[in-house]
């Protein structure tokens, strides 16, 4: 799968995602875009392509109908579902809850996020 490119002036961070449910463990590494101005709100702090719940058989819980708008203010993209991943980042281990909709990368990391992760 080909993604999207990455401007120079966007936070490119080396990861690795696995399924955060015991059992076979499966790992992709990736590299997660972090966005500074990302409107998630709730629990809810990254989104991820389909292609992580496909890789890592994710459990997902569906979602009818929601659209999440993007950072042209203009475009919208349709979220098909919540689900958790296990992230990685160097020794920094955590379980996320991610909504799934088909962007241009892995994972985006939002605002939030990162204001936990200082």
């Amino acid at each position: 799968m080909k993604f999207g490119s990455v401007a120079s002036e966007t936070f490119i961070i080396p990861a690795t995602l696995s399924r955060p449910q015991t059992g076979m463990e499966k790992i992709i590494p990736i590299k997660i875009l972090a966005l500074l101005d990302c409107g998630l709100t709730g629990d809810v702090i990254a989104v991820a392509h389909p292609i992580v719940v496909q890789k890592l058989d994710l459990k997902v819980n569906k979602i009818n109908r929601m659209n999440m708008m993007l950072g042209d203010e203009k475009s919208k993209i349709q979220i098909t579902g919540k689900s958790v991943v296990k992230l990685q980042i160097s020794n920094h281990v955590e379980i996320l809850k991610i909504l799934i909709a088909p962007i241009a990368h892995h994972l985006i990391l939002g605002l939030k996020w990162l204001q936990l992760h200082k």
